[in-house]
This record gives structure tokens, C-alpha cells and sequence, in this order.
């Protein structure tokens, strides 16, 4: 018996390390208001990859240079376009993808600079 119970108590302080790693492995894993936890992450990385396919899919040569960012499902369209046209063809091909749930288009016209 004293055995065990000796075999026990070196082993309390590594059990209680593996579950404090574990929980401060986990809390960093969460999502906070200015952070993503990993899964959303993930998702908003293939949204971003999507929105990309959306753009290169459309007629417009410029629209392949259009920087995409997105956090919680809102994607963000940056860069220059060439026409007001383009500016809208991208937030509409944008807006069309699946997931999406905001269009943030801060696209610049190359002629109102």
C-alpha cells in the first residue's frame, strides 16, 4: 500500500503539469473579439482562397491582383483597380461567394487618385 501511495504522489505533480498545459494549449486555441480561434481561422482561410477563385473567374485582368483579407466572415478587397466597374464586379463577385457576410470594398480607382 505505501508503495502506491508513494508512486502516487510522484506522479500528482506531472499529472498536474500535462492538465495545466493542456488548459493553457486550449485557452490558446479561443476566440477573442480582436482574435480567431483556429478553427475560424481555417475557415476564413478558405473563404479568402474562394473569394480568390470568385475574382479569377471573372473577365477582368485586374481583379487577379485584388488583395483579399478576411476575419469572421467579413472580406475585406484592397488594391487598385483600373474602372468604378471593376470596383463593383469585384464586391459583387465577392458578396456572391458562399459564407460571405460582409463586403468590406476598399478598392481604389486608379483615376481618382
Amino acid at each position: 500500500m505505501k508503495a502506491i501511495a508513494a508512486l502516487s504522489a510522484r506522479r500528482a505533480p506531472w499529472i498536474a503539469g500535462l492538465c495545466a498545459a493542456s488548459l493553457i494549449a486550449l485557452a490558446g486555441c479561443a476566440a477573442t473579439p480582436e482574435h480567431q480561434s483556429t478553427s475560424e481561422l481555417l475557415e476564413n482561410e478558405a473563404l479568402v482562397a474562394k473569394v480568390k477563385t470568385e475574382l479569377a473567374q471573372r473577365d477582368l485582368e485586374t481583379l487577379l491582383d485584388v488583395e483579399v483579407e478576411s476575419f469572421r466572415n467579413v472580406v475585406q478587397l484592397s488594391g487598385f483597380v483600373e474602372t468604378e466597374e471593376e470596383k463593383q464586379v469585384a464586391g459583387e463577385a465577392a458578396a456572391s461567394v458562399d459564407g460571405v457576410e460582409e463586403v468590406d470594398n476598399a478598392l481604389v480607382v486608379k483615376t481618382q487618385i
